[in-house]
């Protein structure tokens, strides 16, 4: 039978094993290192060690906990700041295509726009939480917050495909909005010599 610092010692391998591949995800996204996740990662490596040098159960047994909350944290810190990148990213194109219609080139626009506002809740629920209750273990929700992460970035990308396709939208509407000033201008003007001829 394997016992609970074993045990304990797999989970804590996954996890770090998780915030390094999460950590490294949004690195790409973002083109820059995360240092509060990567220093997680540290301490986490600093509580392992100590927990193989230790000969007691319970201390091991502390040590492996601690382990597992920094890296529990190190997968939160890299969610939240690549949830808040791609909601940085998604609120860009959101001005960027205001003018016009955006469902006709991505159709699922309105899911994306879902799931940033559900992905930006459960950032807030966290930090509300983590107010409330600033001992508590807010991190153990690192799943929920990588599902959503996952999701926002391939919003992001589907938002980029269609760029090229809305940046031709975005030519036609102001091409036609120039035109229409120009035809509304013109005809200002038509009328005003119209009027001043009869008035002469």
């Amino acid at each position: 039978m394997v016992d609970q610092p074993d045990q304990l010692l797999d989970e804590v391998d996954n996890l770090f094993t998780i915030a390094e591949t999460k950590i490294k995800q949004v690195e790409l996204l973002r083109e820059e290192i995360i240092i509060p996740a990567v220093n997680q990662l540290r301490y986490a490596g600093h509580h392992i060690l100590k927990s193989l040098k230790t000969a007691g159960a319970r201390e091991k047994e502390s040590q492996l906990e601690q382990a597992k909350s920094h890296c529990e944290r190190a997968i939160c810190d890299s969610m939240e700041i690549g949830i808040a990148y791609c909601l940085e990213r998604i609120n860009a194109f959101k001005n960027d295509y205001k003018a016009i219609t955006i469902t006709d080139v991505i159709p699922t626009y309105f899911g994306i726009l879902c799931h940033a506002r559900a992905a930006q809740e459960l950032i807030v629920q966290g930090v509300e939480a983590n107010n409330r209750e600033p001992d508590q273990k807010r991190y153990a929700n690192h799943n929920e917050m990588s599902k959503y992460f996952d999701l926002l970035r391939d919003d992001v990308n589907a938002l980029d495909v269609g760029r090229e396709e809305l940046n031709k939208k975005v030519i036609r509407y102001r091409r036609n909005l120039i035109l229409s000033i120009a035809g509304l201008t013109l005809a200002a003007f038509t009328l005003a010599a119209t009027v001043l001829a009869i008035s002469h």
